[in-house]
């Protein structure tokens, strides 16, 4: 008798299918080698890094603005094929390379988010200078926020801390929060800002990460961290 094939059980985990927007923090305290960055969704307390819902929670670094549209986070390893003339196929793969990104679409503008947005570390930002912001001469009770941009200047890399919570609200089990640090951050693309009638002003940061070489073999790039009420 032939054997007899039967579909297997079929195990879902709902709570695991993630739905909420991506964060961005710059300008993060690094984490200690071999550590994870702490993200604080309580004042204190055994719960204090437990994160769901559209609740506020804190973490070391400047956040960057209410995101709208995609934000992503993306890993990718090239590797160079070992031929042999006895096979006819790859005998091995070595890695050659690797490539992490992340990509942001912000709406709040303001000089001073554009000017963290592009490379530099916050508040120093190399390649563009936020101006002292003074009273402007020209109408009273405004003041102006200006930021100037242009000429080659040193850039520092800066640790960055995408984070997106778990937006099910009271969640009991399942994971709390997703956050990605990306230890040596480098914004690569400048911006562009279109301005539409009838649409929403955002613009795309993209941060590419390198190596922090200071940091143990494998952990030099970026982190991500899935907070669960389960160990499995």
């Amino acid at each position: 008798m032939a054997t007899v094939r039967t579909l297997q059980t079929v195990a879902t985990a709902p709570t695991v299918i993630q739905c909420g927007p991506g964060m961005l923090w710059a300008n993060v305290t690094k984490p200690a080698d071999g550590d994870t960055l702490a993200v604080s969704g309580n004042a204190s307390g055994a719960q204090d890094q437990r994160i769901y819902g559209p609740v506020p929670f804190t973490l070391s670094g400047t956040f960057m603005g209410a995101t709208i549209g995609e934000s992503n986070i993306s890993y990718r390893p090239t590797f160079v094929d070992i031929d042999i003339e006895t096979s006819t196929a790859t005998v091995e793969k070595v890695l050659n390379s690797e490539e992490a990104r992340c990509n942001f679409a912000l709406a709040e503008l303001t000089a001073e988010n554009l000017r963290d947005s592009l490379p530099g570390a916050v508040g120093q930002g190399p390649v563009a200078t936020l101006k002292t912001v003074d009273a402007d001469p020209y109408m009273s009770s405004q003041y102006r926020h200006t930021i100037t941009v242009g000429g080659l200047r040193l850039v520092q890399p800066q640790c960055i801390a995408f984070i997106s919570a778990n937006r099910r609200i009271n969640l009991a089990s399942g994971p709390f929060s997703y956050v990605y640090v990306g230890y040596n951050a480098v914004s690569t693309e400048g911006f562009e800002a279109p301005f539409s009638r009838g649409g929403v002003t955002v613009w795309r940061a993209s941060y590419e990460q390198i190596a922090d070489v200071s940091r143990t073999l494998g952990d030099q790039l970026f982190q991500f961290t899935v907070r669960s009420a389960v160990s499995s």
